[in-house]
């Protein structure tokens, strides 16, 4: 303290962190907690925020010895108790999402405003406070793995993201004609140094293989089909594996199947045998690297005394923990598709990933059982973070522990305390399985959830478990994604994560045998059980454990990493993108989903009618339970949504005199007035300074359908055509003058708000003449969907050997 350091009295009470059995004189590192707190003028001088470094605060007792102070951790009451009335369960919830304290530690903490999810809904507020923040939300932006961007990786995390280079191929087995998959690099208008001598069967197949490959990567291709190449080219240990093939302009060499992959090779500098240096020095400006690649030392290079690496080396250690797998260079992925060492928020930032913040009022939510620590207890509770570690492993690890064992022992709810111990038997984790043997808030806050819940619906305990980030991490489905998805955007053939569809039945629910009412096995005529599920089952549910992800790491909670998927305490969220779109059988011979009404059987502008569902979004006007373009977020982007006349009778409900709901039920049918009479549906809705979002009723969109007609994108040439259903408001208009209502170049639309979606009828009633054209015009290019064309379209089944199918669309 600048101005001197404080005195203590014998009125003030201090309690040993230690052991009661301590007393005077004082020994050198033993701790105390003042307990009756101080008024001297010398606090105003203490910063609110400690820093590591900052100069230390002494107090002296009143027989000489000196004291530091030293900073604990304080935690906020974020959420209710789980013995808080219902009444009062918004009550505690942080006001303003803990957006004052980001700002006065300088956004070293960040924001604590819990995602909003069917768990804590019934937390949640609507807030105007000016320091009010939420946790990152995140746009569909597309990552491009340039070699500059590489490169950034290192300056923006720290991580060693290299490229690899120098891989060598050696056996017979990895020529391009001995397997189905081989790589090509590319070089662009230059005739190949030494071509290949090859027959010409050879030559044939390996340019019809490489030209008609749809790999778009510029740096390398990608051929998977077997080639019909001339046996005398690959049948001897001598035949040249690095194939050079003149394509036109372009020389393709074969280079080994990894070559130009991106690799986060952090993890394996601590375990370099070749020591650290030798894997960080290419980042960091090694003889004037470039700092993108990494040379593999296939050869060795005896003027740096670095010796050979053979081959097995790599196959051995690449791909494994401590080297990932980021994508190959050149590549697009979307940013929710990197690996989570690189998901920070300074990657997000840098490439545009962070949708902007609101000023008109922000939706704060809590969390159950997220209450304050009380700092003036004997025992120390600690937090794993990122920051400088103050307790052992040992003792972090034990933690958890201590903290369920004083619990289950000295709680009054004794009964419930037992029964969430015997369901923690059935809805198991495995801490093997789980990275993060020093964490303790995690483990506690799932367990927790059995607690709630130990006097309820055990459907409610396994809807909430499966939503669990542990549990995901636990049995691997975290980050599964549908075949669609990874078919489209890498060309694999790939299926859903089984281990949950499996689990979820055999360990957690119906078991492995049919049961009769009475408990005993329900059995064939010769005796045989009845099994519960088949293999196809489990195929089936799979896919519908596609999609979740963590959500955005968050303040007030134990967090190590700062990036935008590391939450491993709240809710999972759902990906729209990697959720597998197709039917998913029953155990009844039917599909999920079965008992919900036909999507073309909903009333029409359900919008207004008895029990529609409004969800108030504060604020922001950006949808969450469905999906908008990137685009829209952007504030350059001036977006028009749809806007109710202030004498509407669902404008006077959504605003209930300026006291506005978070949820909202229409509770009878409605007139329509204005915009309403003249849209098939609404998806954001603008009232008073906020917005709230239509929340569709659920219904079943059948796959095949009669009468089916083309749609397709604003501009026809770029962004092709599939079929819709007419009788569902799938597209918007594209309207073309009535003399040239067959093929136009250019029609117009007038949609009502951005997004609109229209059935084919209201589409052509709004036009007048439908057409099949090039481009519409009057479009900002990131307005993006589709339009009704007149063109009949055809839905067609494509079944292959195995028996699997896809869904073709004719649109000719």
């Amino acid at each position: 303290l600048t101005n001197g350091y404080f005195t203590f009295s014998n009125s003030d009470v201090f309690t040993s962190t230690a052991s009661h059995l301590f007393s005077y004189p004082l020994l050198e590192g033993q701790e105390f907690i003042l307990t009756s707190g101080l008024s001297d003028e010398l606090c105003e001088s203490i910063p609110p925020v400690s820093e590591e470094f900052d100069a230390p605060v002494l107090g002296k007792l009143p027989n000489g010895e000196w004291l530091v102070w030293s900073p604990s951790i304080l935690l906020e009451d974020n959420g209710p108790s789980i013995n808080a009335p219902a009444n009062d369960i918004a009550s505690a919830t942080l006001e303003d999402g803990g957006g004052a304290a980001v700002i006065l530690t300088n956004e070293k903490l960040k924001c604590a405003n819990v995602p909003r999810t069917f768990v804590n809904e019934d937390t949640c507020v609507l807030s105007t406070l000016s320091t009010a923040c939420k946790a990152s939300e995140l746009l569909s932006v597309d990552v491009e793995m340039s070699t500059e961007n590489v490169k950034k990786f290192y300056s923006l995390t720290g991580h060693y993201v290299y490229a690899i280079r120098g891989l060598a191929m050696e056996e017979l087995h990895e020529h391009p004609c001995s397997k189905p998959k081989s790589r090509w690099e590319i070089s662009t208008g230059v005739t190949c140094p030494s071509a290949t001598v090859l027959n010409a069967d050879t030559i044939t197949a390996l340019t019809d293989a490489i030209t008609k490959s749809f790999d778009s990567n510029p740096f390398v291709k990608d051929v998977t089909r077997t080639l019909l190449c001339d046996p005398s080219d690959y049948d001897d240990s001598t035949d040249e594996l690095d194939i050079q093939v003149q394509i036109g302009s372009d020389c393709y060499t074969h280079v080994h199947p990894d070559h130009l992959n991106v690799y986060d090779f952090s993890g394996w500098v601590s375990v370099h045998n070749g020591g650290a240096y030798n894997i960080q020095k290419w980042a960091e400006g090694f003889d004037g690297h470039e700092g993108w690649y990494l040379m593999y030392p296939y050869v060795g290079v005896s003027e740096r005394n670095v010796p050979q690496h053979p081959m097995s080396r790599w196959y051995n250690n690449g791909n494994g923990d401590n080297i990932v797998y980021v994508a190959r260079l050149g590549d697009s992925l979307p940013y929710r598709d990197l690996i989570d060492g690189l998901k920070t928020d300074a990657v997000a930032n840098y490439f545009g990933a962070l949708a902007p913040g609101s000023a008109q009022g922000l939706i704060i939510c809590g969390s159950h059982g997220e209450v304050a620590n009380d700092p003036s207890l004997l025992e120390g509770f600690d937090l794993h973070s990122d920051e400088q570690s103050t307790t052992g492993s040992d003792e972090m690890d034990n933690q958890k522990h201590v903290v369920w064992t004083e619990v289950n022992l000295k709680s009054n709810d004794q009964l419930r305390q037992r029964v969430a111990w015997a369901l923690s038997q059935i809805l198991t984790l495995v801490p093997g399985n789980i990275n993060g043997a020093e964490r303790t808030e995690m483990y506690t806050y799932y367990y927790d959830i059995l607690v709630r819940h130990a006097f309820g619906n055990y459907r409610d305990i396994l809807g909430e478990v499966s939503f669990s980030p542990l549990m995901a991490e636990h049995l691997s489905y975290l980050k599964s994604k549908s075949h669609s998805y990874v078919f489209s955007n890498s060309n694999m053939v790939s299926r859903a994560d089984e281990n949950y569809a499996r689990e979820v039945m055999q360990l957690f629910s119906i078991g492995l045998v049919k049961l009769n009412k009475d408990g005993t096995i329900q059995v064939y005529d010769s005796g045989v059980p009845l099994q519960a599920y088949t293999n196809e089952d489990i195929e089936s549910f799979a896919r519908a454990w596609t999609g979740f992800d963590r959500t955005a790491a968050r303040g007030n909670i134990e967090q190590i990493s700062r990036g935008s998927t590391d939450n491993r305490l709240d809710p999972m969220q759902v990906v729209p993108d990697w959720r597998d779109p197709f039917p998913k059988s029953n155990l009844d011979g039917g599909f999920i989903g079965d008992k919900y009404e036909l999507c073309v059987d909903v009333n029409y502008k359900s919008f207004l009618k008895k029990g529609a569902h409004y969800r108030l979004l504060g604020g922001s006007s950006s949808p969450e339970m469905t999906k908008d373009p990137s685009y829209f977020s952007d504030p350059a982007n001036s977006v028009l949504r749809a806007e109710l006349d202030p004498t509407s009778a669902l404008y006077l409900r959504l605003y209930n005199g300026g006291d506005y709901e978070l949820d909202v039920l229409l509770e009878n049918d409605m007139t329509c007035t204005g915009i309403e009479c003249n849209v098939d549906t609404l998806r954001v809705v603008k009232v008073g300074n906020v917005y709230y979002e239509f929340v569709e009723k659920p219904c079943i969109q059948l796959a095949f359908y009669r009468d089916a007609k083309r749609i397709q994108g604003r501009d026809n040439r770029n962004q092709g055509q599939m079929c819709a259903n007419p009788d569902l408001p799938h597209a918007r208009e594209a309207c073309c003058r009535g003399e040239r209502y067959r093929e136009v170049r250019s029609a117009s639309t007038s949609y009502l708000y951005d997004g609109e979606r229209m059935t084919f009828s209201t589409a052509a009633e709004r036009c007048g003449s439908l057409c099949i054209f090039e481009n519409v015009n009057n479009e900002n290019w990131w307005k993006k969907g589709y339009h009704w064309t007149p063109k009949d379209c055809s839905i067609l089944v494509k079944i292959n050997s195995e028996g699997y199918i896809a869904i073709v669309h004719d649109t000719d």
